[in-house]
């Protein structure tokens, strides 16, 4: 599970630590569906997946699930939330060149999509969170944060051509 600090809501805005025994109870009700519909999109894939299975799985009514996730996008945004801060975490700090920046990048990616070990669910996660559908609001993606940021960095510098914005 992870850290109560670490938690974030369904619309993927950072938390503050929780504070009563309810809301610590709330977080591990979620965290409980969040896991146990990621095994579900493993076993059946994420199309055939049915919130009935997940949520008499966890125990709870279908309305706890939809309270947390009000569809199953919502699940895969979060998965691609947390495999986005675990690829920005391996990224290398302080001042490096572009192209070393890259190739970490895409080795953090691969590492994660690795370490999932479902490249079919990584993949429909990246496509939710590039396409969200309508009336979901994804949240910032913090890979294309710390590039912007390091190409922002790199123009700063003068070593990225002029006519090259970093956005």
């Amino acid at each position: 599970m992870a850290s109560a600090a670490a938690v974030d809501d369904a619309a993927g805005t950072l938390r503050t630590p929780p504070r009563t025994r309810r809301e610590r109870q709330r977080l591990r009700t979620r965290e409980r569906l969040y896991q146990l519909a990621v095994a579900e999109f493993r076993r059946v894939g994420v199309a055939r997946a049915r919130v009935r299975d997940i949520v008499d799985a966890a125990g709870v009514v279908p309305g706890t699930f939809y309270f947390h996730f009000p569809t199953r996008d919502h699940v895969l945004l979060e998965l691609f939330r947390r495999n986005a801060a675990r690829v920005v975490a391996r990224l290398p700090h302080g001042a490096t060149g572009v192209p070393r920046f890259l190739r970490a990048l895409g080795d953090a990616m691969i590492d994660v999509e690795v370490e999932v070990a479902d490249p079919l669910l990584v993949r429909a996660s990246v496509a939710v969170a590039l396409r969200p559908p309508p009336g979901i609001v994804a949240a910032p993606d913090p890979i294309e944060a710390a590039l912007r940021a390091r190409l922002e960095q790199a123009h700063a510098r003068g070593r990225l051509p002029g006519e090259l914005a970093p956005a």
